[in-house]
């Protein structure tokens, strides 16, 4: 129970980490949209776009999840 503050942010981390290199290489970009049945509402070159510039996001909250775990872990 000590070092679960720490496993939660790295799994956070990991978590943010998986998402931006799938949205980085232009998969799951339904999932950025929030639709999963493939319903073409915008055009493949908006949404890969989108996708990189979010995981770009992502990658900068993985750093954060992960600055702060190591953190938690070292303050015990």
């Amino acid at each position: 129970m000590k070092y679960f503050g720490s496993l939660f942010f790295l799994f956070f981390a990991l978590f943010c980490v998986i998402f931006g290199v799938q949205f980085k290489r232009g998969k799951w970009l339904g999932a950025l949209s929030g639709n999963t049945f493939k319903d073409n509402r915008f055009s493949p070159e908006f949404a890969i776009i989108q996708g990189k510039k979010t995981s770009n996001i992502l990658f900068l909250a993985a750093l954060f999840f992960l600055l702060l775990a190591i953190y938690l872990f070292y303050r015990m």
